[in-house]
């Protein structure tokens, strides 16, 4: 059977494309250690956590929307996805100005591939994708400020529509 929902792909996918895109230095990209699917949640404390700043979490959201599109053939997947991306400031830094500069840069990376850099989907094809929103102040930030001030976090929703065959 052909697989129709294809979470794995996609994420795979935009945990390849920002990392080709801007793990190197700055001002190409954003010198990124850490690519990881996953929250930033599964680090326990500040000393395995500072290790991998700067760093991009990529998780699915708690739902993924199934929709038939014509009964019983053809189905619209709509996956959600939370980017967490979290950085260390240096003190002096203009912390909202690189946070807005940074989250930018993901949110620019996403836009200007709609289609996933061109990803093909075994019984399926992508029909849309955006970023949905942004948070400059997520609740993460609290999370890692806890660990060490000097952590920032902005987050970035984004949705990927599928049209898949049964």
């Amino acid at each position: 059977m052909a697989a129709r929902i294809h979470t794995n792909e996609i994420l795979d996918q935009i945990i390849a494309l920002i990392d080709a895109n801007l793990s190197p230095a700055p001002p190409a990209g954003l010198g990124l250690k850490t690519i990881a699917k996953g929250g930033v949640e599964f680090y326990v404390g500040p000393d395995d956590f500072s290790v991998v700043l700067p760093a991009v979490f990529v998780k699915p959201l708690p739902s993924t929307d199934l929709a038939f599109v014509a009964v019983g053939q053809e189905y619209q997947v709509t996956h959600r996805h939370r980017l967490l991306y979290v950085r260390r400031f240096a003190p002096g830094d203009l912390v909202v100005e690189q946070k807005i500069a940074d989250t930018l840069k993901i949110a620019e990376l996403l836009i200007d591939n709609l289609d996933l850099g061109g990803l093909a989907l075994s019984n399926g094809q992508i029909i849309l994708s955006i970023p949905s929103s942004v948070e400059w102040e997520p609740v993460e930030d609290e999370f890692v400020a806890s660990f060490n001030l000097d952590f920032s976090a902005t987050a970035i929703a984004f949705d990927v529509t599928v049209r898949t065959r049964r």
